[in-house]
């Protein structure tokens, strides 16, 4: 196939030394890596795929972040193209049904039907979400997303308007309307992820109140208390810009989860949430990684 989004470009580089890996992972982000894991004794950073002539570009991108962020000198760095289908059908083989909170369960979409939903909580049924990230980020297997629905669990409440930046999968807005919230708005900018979103909205039966919209987002964007909640999970460098204005769109009362943070950053980010008036109500860690709630309030 063609470069383009019909495949990915895998980058492999060695694993650094303890307590390092943090910054690794963070560096190959801003490189543009979709998601980052890592595979025995080295990371893999998944990227869309560059044409031709700018996969050297890329690889010494990757080779400067390891230099960047560790104290490896000269990393061995191997690339390698993973077909979409190739790389679908490995995640869907690699997945089992995973529990998130007592109730919320994520499954891949097309497997068979799951005996793991969860019992009514409080007296809520079960919430199963079928998922097929297709080119997206956004998957139960990243930390952050997990963080993400832990805490949406016990915050998103029947009727609630709900806006989701950069939705990605769509797996945090489909969440919100099994949730209860009677709209949610997803925003994603790169339209393969959108369509994904779309597709997987209305394979769980919530398409008609998740609006996934196809949109570059910025500050200044965002409608001044219109929404009861909102959930960014981004990383740090696009989400600490936004802070001030995703404030603003909240409610009186109102609550913001913040997400895609590593320890590292957790400071950083909850100042810039209280510059906002945002106070801190309660965290999600997980690994390296780390989710805030946060509401109207702060000093």
């Amino acid at each position: 196939a063609a470069p383009g989004t019909e495949r990915w470009l895998i980058l492999s580089v060695p694993a650094p030394p303890r307590g390092e890996e943090p910054m690794l992972v963070d560096a190959l982000r801003r490189t543009g890596a979709r998601a980052v894991e890592r595979v025995g004794d080295r990371f893999e950073a998944m990227l869309p795929a560059p044409p031709r002539d700018r996969i050297g570009d890329r690889v010494r991108e990757a080779r400067g972040a390891v230099r960047a962020s560790t104290t490896l000198a000269d990393p061995d760095v191997r690339c390698r193209w993973e077909s979409h289908t190739d790389w679908a059908a490995r995640w869907r083989a690699a997945q089992s049904p995973r529990r998130i909170t007592d109730r919320i369960v994520v499954v891949p979409a097309g497997g068979p039907e799951s005996d793991e939903a969860g019992p009514a909580s409080r007296g809520q049924p079960p919430i199963t979400i079928r998922l097929d990230p297709a080119m997206a980020f956004g998957t139960a297997e990243h930390p952050t997303t997990r963080a993400c629905l832990r805490l949406m669990d016990a915050r998103v409440a029947a009727g609630d308007r709900i806006l989701d930046v950069g939705t990605g999968s769509g797996i945090l807005g489909i969440a919100a309307a099994l949730l209860g919230a009677r709209r949610v708005t997803a925003l994603e900018a790169d339209p393969v992820a959108a369509g994904a979103a779309r597709a997987n909205a209305a394979g769980n039966g919530v398409a008609d109140r998740v609006r996934v919209i196809e949109i570059e987002v910025r500050p200044g964007r965002f409608r001044p208390g219109r929404y009861d909640g909102v959930v960014a999970n981004l990383e740090a460098g696009v989400l600490v810009p936004l802070i001030r204005d995703l404030a603003r769109a909240v409610a009186r009362d109102g609550w913001l989860i913040v997400s895609g943070i590593l320890r590292s950053e957790r400071a950083m980010i909850l100042e810039e949430a209280r510059r906002a008036r945002l106070a801190l109500d309660q965290e999600s860690g997980d690994g390296w990684w780390t989710a805030a709630f946060v509401r109207r309030g702060g000093a």
